[in-house]
Parts: C-alpha cells; structure tokens; sequence
C-alpha cells in the first residue's frame, strides 16, 4: 500500500520530469531545424564532440588525413547550421575595429617567441618539443628531407595558412565561441573555446607515442593561442581578424622550422 502510495504521489513530478526532458529535445531540435547551432551551447559541445571523434582517429591510425577531414567538418557544419542571415552573428563580416587585427599580431608574435624560448629551456630540441614534433605529420604528408625542404616550403606553407586557419575560426572562433556567449560571459566564453582549441590539438601529436612532457607543455601554449585569436574576434567582431593573426602565426611557426629546426635535427 505504501509503495502504491508513493508512486501516485511522484506520478506529477515523474510526469513534469518528462515534459521538461521533451522541452529540452525540442529546443535542440528546433535549434537544428532552423539551422540556429550558433545559439545553443550545448548543440555546439555536441558538434564540437562529433569532430572530435573523427579527429581523434588520427592518434591509432598515425596519420594527418582524419585532421584535413575534420577541417572540412569544421566548415561544412558551420555553414550548414548557421543560416546565411546569422552569418553576423558568428561575426563572418568585415572587421568593425582594424586596430586589434594589429594587436593581435602583436601579441601572436610574443606568444611565438616566448614559447619558443620556454621549450628550448626546458626540452631542447628533443622529440617532446612540440615546434620539433609538428615536422612529423609535414615529413609523412610532403615527404620533406633537408634537401627538398626549402622546394616544398611553399607548398607546406599555404597549406599552413589557408586551411586551418579558415576552418578552425569559423568554427572554433564563430559557431563555438558564439554558442558559449549565449551562456558565459565574453571573458569566460573565450577562455572556454580556446580550451577546447588547445585540448584537440593533441591529436597531432603526444598521444601516440604518448609523451606526458609534450601534452603539458603544448596544451597550455595552444590555448593561449587560440584565447588570442578569440580575443581579436571579440574586439575587431569579426573572424577575418582571427583568421589573419591564425594564419600568420602558422607561417612563423614553419618558417622557424625550416629555417632552424631542420638543419639542427637533420
């Protein structure tokens, strides 16, 4: 008697439980049918985990193909479901503030070299080295040697700063930080995504073979990098700016690879 009791008495709770749990499916699902992800956090962690999944297939496979795939994930998603009307939303227009564009660029290249200095400190030009280990999916992909490295240099490069500096600000920098500005404040919102930028990067390297050295000295320096890239989005309110300082940032890092890093290691 007593349990029947209960049960008529938690009826109302279980059935208000299963409303607000069809409440929640609806919002999500209406989010996706009008193509709004931009505007719901929790679609984008969704979105961010999918990509992720497919991106962490590069650490068993030992290859960089899972990554360029993700890349175009990264695009196709956002334009996809984000309509072209919210296009100002994730700030894909012109830069409203140029200056930041100009501090960022500042502010990127102290970021390169004081991350520089700080891993030859510590690890030198070991394998823990993250500068030294981005040679390795480049070496696979481009079939670099020291003889044909400044031959290929070109063709690395505008790799390096076309594909995923689009790809990763419109993702990263627009759908997601957008979505987490709906919930956070700008401030947090930033530091959020630029996590999330620095925690995916372990797919290049530091899981296979896992290298604690490389995973706690990468992590930290890739999310600052991505919290200044967001920052510049934030104030320039647009994703060029980001996706300038990006792809300027990854043509100092290969620069300094072909210019210092192969001849000392080869």
């Amino acid at each position: 008697m007593d349990i029947f009791v209960r049960f008529i008495c938690h009826r109302p709770m279980i059935k208000e439980g299963k409303e607000m749990m069809t409440k929640y499916e609806d919002k999500l699902f209406k989010n996706l049918l009008k193509r709004t992800a931009h505007q719901n956090w929790k679609i984008a962690l969704f979105l961010f985990t999918l990509t992720s999944i497919v991106r962490f297939t590069a650490v068993p496979l030992n290859t960089f193909e899972p990554i360029f795939w993700t890349m175009i994930l990264y695009v196709i998603i956002t334009l996809i479901l984000v309509r072209k009307q919210h296009y100002h939303e994730i700030r894909l227009r012109r830069p409203a503030n140029r200056i930041y564009i100009l501090k960022g660029l500042v502010l990127i290249s102290a970021w390169f070299l004081s991350t520089w200095i700080l891993l030859y400190l510590l690890l030198g030009f070991s394998t823990s080295n993250w500068f030294v280990m981005t040679l390795k999916p480049i070496i696979t992909q481009f079939g670099i040697t020291k003889h044909n490295a400044w031959q290929l240099f070109p063709l690395v490069v505008l790799t390096a700063v076309t594909i995923s500096p689009i790809a990763e600000e419109l993702f990263f920098r627009g759908l997601l930080l957008k979505s987490f500005e709906y919930r956070l404040s700008a401030f947090s919102a930033n530091l959020f995504q630029g996590f999330l930028f620095g925690f995916i990067h372990l797919t290049h390297f530091g899981l296979n073979p896992f290298d604690p050295a490389l995973i706690i000295t990468m992590m930290p320096t890739i999310t600052l990098a991505g919290i200044i890239y967001g920052w510049a989005i934030q104030k320039a309110d647009s994703i060029l700016s980001g996706t300038i300082i990006h792809a300027f940032n990854n043509f100092l890092i290969f620069l300094f690879i072909f210019a210092f890093i192969i001849p000392v290691i080869w």
